[in-house]
Order: structure tokens, then C-alpha cells, then sequence
């Protein structure tokens, strides 16, 4: 019986080193009820108070919501949100300010370093490549991940 735990203690420490870094992508959304939701709510153009009216003055955050009582805390609009499985999934929801408008997020991938540390790799994209115009503009980004180790991410904002 000890040599049984003390294996499973020395398994379950060695299991995930601090130096280890994994890459995670979003998994595709097939509901399209999820889909739909936060395409309304987190708008290609425009501005959204749906998620962001506490942080308004901020321009980058992101939100790790691993439950439904923080997806329900979190949002402050008017609409019904979504049924999410949290007991499998984590949801990334958040913005970067641009400093041209027009641009749209290409491709998102969650990096964890063990257990404590994650940042989001948010590679964007202009919409056109007839150029862009010189305003400053917010970038709204949501994905549905396998279930995440962390409750804070930085955000890493890659212009392509």
C-alpha cells in the first residue's frame, strides 16, 4: 500500500514539469446556437458591452470562464446565453485594441507552461488587402477549448 502511493505521489509530481509548454487549439464549434450568440454580441465592426462594460478603459483582456455561473456573471446583455458544457470545456473570451480597423483573427491557439502560466496567440489578419484605414479599433475574440489548466492568459497579438 505505501509503495502504491508513494508511486502515484511521485508519478502525479513528475507528470507535468513547470518548463513543459503545450499548444491548444479551439475546438470547432458546431452548435450553431453558440456560433450565432457570439457573433451577435462580439461584433466584427463596432463596440460591444456585452462582456467588456466594467473594463471598458482597458485594451486587452481576456476572460477564462470554466463555469455557468461565471459565463452568467460575466455577461451583461440581454440575449440567452448559450448552453456550454464547462465540465469538458473552457471559454476564451476576449479583445485587443488595433490600431487600424478591418482586421479579423485568423487562427487562435492557447500556449500552457505547466500548470500556472498561458498565453493566447491571437494571429490577425487584414480583411482586404487593399490596404486599411488609420483609426483605432477593437478586436473582439471568443473560442471553446479543451479544458484548460489555468484562470488567467495573456494575450500575444500577432498581426500577419
Amino acid at each position: 500500500m505505501t509503495l502504491a502511493i508513494l508511486l502515484l505521489l511521485t508519478v502525479g509530481v513528475t507528470g507535468c514539469s513547470d518548463d513543459e509548454l503545450s499548444t491548444i487549439q479551439p475546438i470547432s464549434i458546431v452548435d450553431t446556437k453558440i456560433v450565432a450568440f457570439f457573433e451577435n454580441e462580439l461584433p466584427a465592426m463596432g463596440t460591444s458591452n456585452s462582456f467588456f462594460t466594467d473594463d471598458a478603459k482597458e485594451t486587452e483582456i481576456c476572460h477564462v470562464i470554466n463555469e455557468n455561473h461565471e459565463f452568467q456573471h460575466l455577461y451583461k446583455g440581454k440575449a440567452t446565453l448559450p448552453t456550454i458544457e464547462f465540465s469538458k470545456y473552457t471559454l476564451v473570451i476576449g479583445k485587443v485594441r488595433m490600431s487600424e480597423s478591418f482586421f479579423y483573427v485568423a487562427k487562435q491557439e492557447v500556449e500552457v507552461k505547466g500548470n500556472n502560466s498561458a498565453t493566447i496567440n491571437i494571429y490577425v489578419a487584414p480583411v482586404s488587402e487593399d490596404g486599411s484605414w488609420p483609426s483605432f479599433s477593437t478586436l473582439y475574440f471568443y473560442g471553446l477549448y479543451p479544458k484548460l489548466p489555468v484562470k488567467t492568459i495573456k494575450i500575444n497579438k500577432i498581426i500577419h
